[in-house]
C-alpha cells in the first residue's frame, strides 16, 4: 500500500504546505503504519461513554510517535480516484501466486478426490436424517 509520511510535527512545525478547500478532489483514509513504528506497546484506557469516564477499561495499542501512515486502497468510495491519482506501480495488484494456473490444477485434482466423499457423506447423513424423521412421523402417529 502507498506510504503518507507527514512533513510537519503536530504543531506544525518543519515543512507544512496548506491546501486550498477548493483543491481538495476527494476524502481518504489512512492508517498509522505500527508495522514500520514497531508500535507494540498496549496499555489500558478507561472506557467513555457519553463523554463521561466508565470504571471500565479495555486494552489499546500505543502508537510509537512515527509520522508514517498506509493509504487505505480498500476503500470502496473512492478507489477508483486514488488509483487515477497514484502512479501506476503504488497501486496495481500484487500476484500472490507465481503460477497461477498450476495452483488452480493442484486444488481442482484434490477436491476431484475430496469432493465425491464429501457428497457421499452428505447423502448418507440426509438418508439417515430421513430415516429418523419417518420413525418419529410413525411413532407420533400411533
Amino acid at each position: 500500500m502507498p506510504v503518507i509520511n507527514r512533513a510537519c510535527d503536530a504543531e506544525g512545525q518543519g515543512q507544512c504546505t496548506q491546501v486550498p478547500v477548493e483543491s481538495v478532489a476527494f476524502i481518504f483514509n489512512a492508517q498509522h503504519h505500527c508495522r514500520a513504528a514497531g508500535c507494540a506497546r498496549l496499555e489500558d484506557q478507561q472506557i467513555r461513554q457519553e463523554r463521561r469516564l466508565t470504571g471500565r477499561t479495555r486494552t489499546a495499542l500505543i502508537h510509537e510517535p512515527m509520522d508514517r501512515y498506509l493509504l487505505n486502497m480498500h476503500a470502496l468510495h473512492n478507489a477508483a480516484l486514488i488509483r487515477d491519482i497514484l502512479p501506476h506501480e503504488l497501486t496495481s495488484p500484487i500476484p500472490y501466486l507465481t503460477d497461477r494456473e498450476l495452483r488452480h490444477s493442484e486444488l481442482a485434482s484434490a477436491m476431484r478426490i475430496s469432493g465425491p466423499r464429501k457428497r457421499a457423506g452428505a447423502q448418507a447423513k440426509a438418508a439417515e436424517t430421513r430415516a429418523r424423521n419417518k420413525h418419529a412421523a410413525k411413532d407420533g402417529a400411533s
